[in-house]
């Protein structure tokens, strides 16, 4: 009852707090600042509170970030902390892996970080000699630590009351590179690069006789690198196509091949004595290995890398006469060989081809493997490739298709519209049935009496082991109706295309009261049916002022 709000017993305080700020000094120069905080770790899980997107905040994040510009490098000092809400009100049974079988990470704190950088530029100047083409970047990157924090399982449903820290020690890493472009007979561009790296630490990992890591206090260092030349062209064709407004089709080509090199830094001539304990035995072990810098890498490479890159382009008359150029296909495709392979030194040829509408929008996209070996009885590729002179085609063994379209419909006194938006598969219209009422505070209200949107995905696997397509089809609508000025009615359902069923669907009521504002929500069915209600005051700062209502089966246990 309302008059029990005034009885101690009934009533439950929770604080929140958020807090965030931003300032530029100059246009060089920008600080800010996030800080967020609960008093108890349920605020905003517990059984009273009503609101989805409340109950949807997992984590809790605060920040400090400064950042310098200059006109070719730039530097930044940052600290971070993170917690995971969701994981702390979880029990220990409802995790698949638990670290050693009792701890659990829920919490970190990470530096302060200081990182610096010097953009590419040239080394000694602009000019057309050949040494004004020696072209150089600089990157720093310094951290003083991480620690992180776990809960400790002290049975199936409970952690201890306390936690336990994990600490990783801080470093710096250097990282440089060296290139040096031509282009010669105006078409072909050649580029030898290298790569170097330097790593400090202060705090190093060794092995003791039992095989127990142990962590020593002392200064290690490690250079690495890579190099690489890489040869690259463009070819442009031209197909005159006159279809309405259509001009023509133009179509560019841009092979690239690139070797790579990366020695083994296990090998004393790189300087494995100084990067491993006991380098050369089968008792070899990694001083950096869970360092801030990251393990050494015992791997080298020699591989060649094949690149073509596929853009078409429809060159559209605009109504002033001029031209515009819109892309509308883009097949991009790659393949590379390992020398250092026993056998199959042959990658799989990776193609990745997206067709757009003529406005921009992505329409869909396809991605595909092909295998150039041959296959032996057993069904698996055997060291013989095809022979592609004879007829013979690559395999292909897997293909990925999808697409995400957005169709939004709507209704005024003048009369009724269709109108198909530009595709982006970074958005969900779902995001627009709660973002309704924030439209009406910002007074971005529209002369349309309703809108609907509908929201199409679809997307198809195949691999070669598999019979069939594995596919999945879904529709999503959001649709609201202005009942009056002041009152809007808006519904969501969510559809499996493939299975023909509704998977969720909901109901919500709003209406502005002033300097506050009422909502009301229902879910007709799955484990969470049930209604909410909430009134609250209007001014963002001030909305946890409110007063709330649910169904007692509400239980947001799922959909």
């Amino acid at each position: 009852e309302i008059i029990d709000l005034v009885d101690e017993q009934y009533v439950r305080e929770d604080q929140r707090l958020s807090w965030n700020h931003s300032q530029k000094f100059d246009h060089t120069q920008r600080l800010a600042i996030k800080y967020e905080y609960v008093s108890n770790k349920d605020a905003y899980q517990n059984a009273q509170e009503v609101n989805l997107q409340n109950r949807l905040k997992q984590n809790l994040s605060s920040s400090v970030n400064y950042s310098k510009i200059w006109k070719t490098s730039s530097a930044s000092l940052g600290f971070n902390q993170f917690r995971d809400l969701s994981i702390e009100n979880r029990t220990p049974e409802s995790f698949s892996y638990l670290n050693e079988g009792r701890y659990k990470s829920y919490k970190y704190v990470d530096g302060p970080k200081f990182n610096f950088r010097i953009g590419s530029r040239k080394i000694f100047g602009v000019g057309d000699s050949l040494y004004n083409s020696f072209t150089s970047s600089y990157t720093l990157k310094a951290s003083t630590g991480r620690k992180d924090y776990w809960l400790i399982k002290q049975d199936e449903n409970s952690w201890f009351p306390g936690d336990t820290t994990k600490l990783k020690h801080g470093g710096m890493k250097h990282s440089a590179s060296l290139s040096a472009p031509q282009t010669f007979f105006k078409w072909l561009t050649l580029n030898p690069n290298l790569s170097l790296r330097e790593d400090w630490i202060f705090n190093y990992k060794i092995k003791d006789d039992l095989g127990e890591e142990i962590d020593m206090k002392g200064f290690k260092r490690r250079l690495t690198g890579s190099t690489s030349f890489s040869a690259k062209t463009k070819v442009y064709g031209l197909f005159p196509i006159t279809i309405g407004r259509l001009n023509a089709i133009r179509h560019v080509i841009t092979p690239t091949l690139r070797y790579q090199y990366q020695p083994d830094f296990s090998d004393p001539k790189f300087g494995g004595d100084l990067y491993f304990q006991n380098n050369g035995s089968d008792k070899a072990f990694d001083y950096f290995k869970g360092s801030y810098v990251g393990s050494t890498s015992k791997t080298e490479k020699k591989t060649y890398r094949l690149s073509v890159d596929n853009v078409f382009q429809a060159k559209i008359q605009d109504e002033k006469g001029g031209y515009d150029k819109a892309n509308f296909l883009i097949w991009n495709s790659s393949i590379s060989f390992n020398t250092l392979k026993d056998s199959l030194k042959l990658s799989e040829m990776t193609s990745n081809v997206r067709v757009k509408s003529l406005s921009g929008g992505e329409l869909f996209r396809v991605r595909m493997y092909h295998n150039f070996y041959k296959l032996g009885d057993d069904e698996n590729p055997i060291d013989e490739m095809i022979n592609i002179w004879n007829g013979e085609t690559p395999r292909l063994i897997h293909m990925n298709i999808s697409t995400d379209m957005k169709f939004k419909l709507f209704g005024s006194v003048i009369g009724d519209n269709l109108v198909a938006t530009t595709p982006d598969t970074t958005e969900d219209i779902e995001d627009e049935f709660y973002s309704m009422e924030q439209k009406t505070k910002d007074n971005k209200r529209s002369n349309n009496i309703w809108e609907s949107k509908l929201q199409f995905k679809y997307s198809a696997n195949w691999k070669h082991t598999d019979e069939e397509w594995d596919y999945k089809f879904s529709m999503k609508t959001v649709n609201s109706i202005n009942l009056s000025k002041n009152w809007k009615l808006s519904y969501m359902a969510d559809f499996n295309l493939k299975e023909r069923e509704m998977t969720y669907h909901s109901f919500r009521i709003y209406r502005p009261l002033h300097c506050w504002e009422f909502s009301f929500n229902y879910w007709p069915r799955g484990g969470s049916a049930g209604f909410s209600l909430q009134i609250n005051v209007k001014n963002p700062d001030l909305q946890d002022i409110k007063l709330t209502s649910k169904d007692g089966k509400r239980g947001f246990g799922g959909f």
